[in-house]
């Protein structure tokens, strides 16, 4: 942050300001070694003023990617945001009430890019499902300009109201962003301009409203766009507005400030209300959500109820995975059927927009029979979709084009095995003779995958290749697969099976990290800064912890001491024995009845956490 400016009253009025994201690990380790060390301010700081210099909203993107690339090195930087902040304005009490701000990213980032083919549909695997990409690069130059004005605070300095208006030049364009902007500086904004082919968007917020211990529990908030945009050579006016109401006395947070709970009214353009519940947040040791529950009722009475699980995220705190069942129920609440979705495989552009997912769901009605097969939904940009359906029976798949022994074919793929969650444990190949139609039946492969990874992708298989004689008169059940050859995946046989992708393989690094890493589901702190960890590692039919794990960790979180412990419970749900074994090695040891009832008192009946009840905390 440089160029500060202060008014006669050592009020900040104005600053500009650099930030520089996606640092290589390359380059990290050239700043500081690999020992930790290295003097950072003469690599660094000391080309500090070159940048303030030379980097301002009016200059050349090229000489300013070239300075970067001379500092950083070439592909060791991805974004660099420029920021100039200007017209703060504050109230009597030194309260910011006012300011402008434009800002503008630009610089090129890693994407991975779904492979379409000529239809401009998503190739698959036509066994695992997954989504075949390629690694890409996405260029960014975007511009915003920002205007936050109206600001007012409560007698404790808490913020209540403020009004904020925004554009952007993928809406206009760059040249086209600059003079508008010049414009809005001139004549100020206290609604939008109607210009046409310019869309601003806008915030009202009112009302905010906080407990005792000034965390937010209630808010009025409006947001819309207005404005006109070109399609087709055609312009379109749009005035869209929605508006949320959050209900102050709904509204709660846990011990250390993250939000649990909190109900709010929507009203959408037509004038139609709808609420939404949201309670149970859990989070993981970053606090990001994990899980939670949401109601929604819809205007005409309707209502849903979410629950949704096992939230994974990428390093930049985007949603990979989730787990999610939905009960949906008419206005007389009665259970109309539920839906059960597993998305995967979620990807992001450099923006943080999803570029495309799939989804694996079912639905079934309100007496649990299946009412609709599973199937995966891959979603791309720009509404490119394409749809594979897992379906029973000999329902095929999937079909493709290929030859077998010098002769086109048509490839039918029919999944004849699943497991549970969906995995296809065993699929058939038809081939048939391509005469313009499906031909006779010349082979077929029966395929039997025996090893997965975390995803549930093959790793090993076992496959039996037959003439289509043969196979008419097969009885699959009895197939000796023991006897049959187990391949990789990878290629080895006469039939080679698509490779998991790269991306894949990012997905599997970061999953095997993720479950590397034991998130606590109880800490509890004391006041020289150590803390104690309680995993659980192990739930009775009862769903009450029945091993777990004790971890006292320093203030710098080193490791101190380790214990585990099993847990018996009596018929009435209390504790009755504790079974302690020290370090990671040896045999457990019976607790006397002091340190059990010690221990239980603390964890089951202070912390609910010896109970099928318990809550992250």
């Amino acid at each position: 942050r440089y160029n500060m400016q202060y008014n006669q009253y050592n009020q900040l009025i104005s600053y500009d300001e650099i930030n520089v994201s996606g640092l290589s690990e390359s380059f990290w380790n050239s700043l500081i070694g690999d020992n930790g060390y290295g003097n950072i301010g003469g690599l660094i700081f000391s080309s500090f003023d070159v940048i303030a210099s030379q980097f301002h909203l009016e200059a050349d993107m090229d000489s300013m990617v070239g300075t970067l690339n001379g500092l950083f090195g070439s592909g060791n930087w991805e974004v660099c945001t420029l920021s100039s902040r200007e017209n703060i304005g504050y109230n009597g009490r030194n309260q910011m009430t006012e300011y402008t701000e434009e800002s503008w990213q630009f610089g090129e980032v890693d994407v991975e890019v779904p492979i379409l083919d000529e239809n401009g549909e998503v190739i698959v695997d036509p066994v695992t499902g997954e989504i075949l990409t390629r690694s890409g690069k996405q260029k960014l130059n975007v511009r915003n300009y920002t205007v936050w004005m109206n600001a007012e605070y409560d007698g404790k300095g808490r913020l209540t109201s403020y009004d904020q208006y925004s554009i952007s030049s993928t809406n206009l364009g760059i040249d086209k962003f600059k003079s508008y902007v010049n414009r809005l500086k001139t004549l100020g904004v206290t609604i939008p301009l109607r210009e046409a082919g310019v869309v601003m968007n806008y915030t009202f917020f009112r009302g905010g409203i906080y407990n005792r211990a000034g965390r937010q529990i209630g808010f009025h908030e409006t947001n819309g766009m207005i404005g006109s945009y070109f399609e087709d050579g055609i312009l379109k006016e749009i005035n869209s507005v929605s508006i949320r109401e959050r209900i102050a006395s709904y509204t709660s947070y846990n011990a250390i400030g993250q939000l649990l709970s909190y109900q709010e009214k929507n009203t959408g353009p037509t004038g139609a209300e709808s609420y939404t519940w949201q309670l149970d947040a859990a989070y993981d040791y970053r606090g990001r959500v994990v899980s939670y529950t949401q109601e929604n009722t819809s205007s005409d009475g309707r209502v849903s109820r979410t629950r949704v699980t096992d939230q994974v995220y990428n390093r930049l705190g985007q949603v990979l995975s989730y787990h999610d069942e939905t009960l949906h129920f008419n206005a007389d609440g009665d259970i109309k059927y539920k839906t059960i979705t597993d998305r995967r495989n979620t990807i992001y552009n450099a923006f943080g927009q999803a570029l495309f997912y799939d989804e694996i769901s079912k639905t079934l009605d309100g007496r649990n029979a299946l009412t609709q097969s599973d199937y995966s939904t891959y979603r791309v940009p720009e509404d490119i979709e394409a749809s594979l359906y897992w379906l029973n029976g000999e329902d095929v798949v999937f079909t493709e084009y290929g030859s077998y022994n010098n002769e086109d074919v048509i490839i039918d793929f029919i999944v004849n095995e699943r497991s549970e969650d969906g995995t296809i444990l065993s699929y058939i190949k038809k081939m048939y003779k391509d005469d313009g139609e499906r031909g006779d039946l010349l082979a077929c492969e029966i395929v039997k995958n025996t090893e997965f990874d975390d995803f549930g992708s093959p790793l090993v298989q076992k496959r039996l290749l037959v003439s289509g004689a043969e196979f008419l008169q097969m009885d699959l059940s009895l197939i000796d697969w023991e006897n049959i050859e187990s391949l990789a995946v990878e290629g080895k046989g006469k039939t080679t099976i698509q490779v998991p992708t790269d991306l894949h393989k990012t997905f599997l690094e970061d999953w095997g990290k993720l479950n590397a890493i034991e998130v606590a589901d109880l800490v509890i702190y004391n006041q020289t800064g150590e803390k104690t960890e309680y995993i659980i590692t192990q739930y009775d039919e009862e769903g009450r912890p029945s091993a777990y794990k004790e971890k006292t960790l320093d203030a710098n979180g080193n490791l101190i001491l380790q214990n585990a412990f099993e847990v018996k419970y009596n018929s009435e749900g209390n504790v009755d024995k504790l079974y302690k074994r020290e370090g990671t090695e040896g045999d457990f040891i019976e607790l006397d009845e002091i340190a059990v009832r010690d221990i239980a008192s603390k964890l089951q009946d202070e912390y609910k956490f010896l109970s099928s009840d318990n809550l992250k905390a």
